[in-house]
């Protein structure tokens, strides 16, 4: 299972804290519940909008948020993808898109088939990869003579 982007992780817990009747109480609790989901302790956080969901303005809204954290429990491991290096938003991944494919399709007057966008995407990714040498190294192929041809 992949990892739940921190930042959208942390739109909810923003959706949660506006429920909150309490506005001058919601920016803290807000901080302090990204706070804990961000050093390990998401399983508490959850504990707390638990408890809190008694002092919202929209309970079935409310709910509906603290569902989505028990849903995504175990892609939220924050404090364990950093120790292993592990990117815990996705705008790396975004970016890396918006280069890969916007930089050679998105060029003025090009237009493209999408048969001819896989092909081109596959050599490019290669190239940025440092594999392109080996995608293109020719392959020992094995012929059969079709039975029906003979």
């Amino acid at each position: 299972m992949g990892i739940l982007d921190f930042y959208h992780a942390s739109e909810h817990l923003g959706t949660f804290a506006g429920l909150l009747k309490d506005q001058k109480k919601a920016s803290a609790a807000h901080a302090r519940w990204a706070h804990m989901l961000r050093h390990g302790q998401a399983l508490q956080m959850i504990q707390e909008l638990r408890h809190r969901a008694e002092e919202v303005a929209d309970r079935d809204a409310a709910i509906r948020e603290v569902n989505y954290f028990r849903n995504n429990l175990s892609r939220m491991d924050y404090d364990q993808y950093e120790e292993q290096g592990f990117p815990i938003g996705s705008g790396l991944v975004e970016g890396s898109c918006k280069f890969v494919v916007g930089k050679r399709f998105k060029g003025n007057g090009m237009r493209w088939k999408r048969q001819d966008n896989t092909r081109v995407l596959r050599v490019r990714v290669e190239k940025l990869n440092g594999t392109l040498q080996n995608y293109f190294k020719p392959q020992s192929r094995k012929w059969t003579l079709n039975a029906s041809a003979a």
